[in-house]
């Protein structure tokens, strides 16, 4: 079984059919082409702090005393009501993973643009065939960060892997 993170974890799923592996734990899988603009997050992203703001009585406080910066919240706004092509690292992607002949398990970071920019991609029709695999299995830790660094987020992530391995009929 192959484990990545991030750029590793495309990477791994890329390759997989070379590697010759039985199975793929990809956590937080990359999906943006390498022309993305580096400092520009991930749509999905943009839309999940958006969320988290607006449900912020902080956040709201700032607003009625016009603690914000107009500008970027409308540049915000607009990117989330384009609509965007899906990368094509993202389409190579759904199609490795669609035939790849073993079973996979997807872990997700919630608090993390990589993570929300997969869970995104993953609803699109690019994946629909990955979707419709039963051997494909997609784990969200809510509270983790990107590498899992948190000692509770590393031990539910590694508690999600042996969960799925030990599931498994190698």
């Amino acid at each position: 079984v192959g484990w990545g993170l991030c750029d590793g974890a495309s990477a791994l799923t890329l390759n997989a059919a070379a590697l010759g592996l039985d199975g793929l734990i990809l956590a937080n899988p990359w999906t943006r082409d390498a022309d993305a603009p580096a400092d520009s997050p991930p749509r999905a992203a943009v839309a999940a702090r958006y969320r988290q703001r607006l449900a912020s009585p902080r956040e709201w406080l700032r607003l009625v005393r016009n603690g914000f910066d107009v500008g970027k919240a409308t540049r915000g706004l607009l990117r989330l009501v384009r609509r965007e092509a899906v990368p094509q690292t993202a389409r190579r992607l759904a199609a490795s993973l669609s035939s790849f002949p073993g079973p996979s398990l997807v872990l997700l970071s919630g608090r993390d643009a990589t993570a929300q920019a997969f869970a995104a991609l993953w609803r699109d029709a690019a994946f629909r065939r990955a979707r419709a695999r039963p051997d494909i299995a997609m784990v969200t830790l809510a509270n983790a960060t990107h590498t899992f660094a948190r000692a509770d987020d590393a031990a539910a992530m590694a508690q999600a892997c042996i969960d799925w391995i030990s599931g498994k009929k190698w």
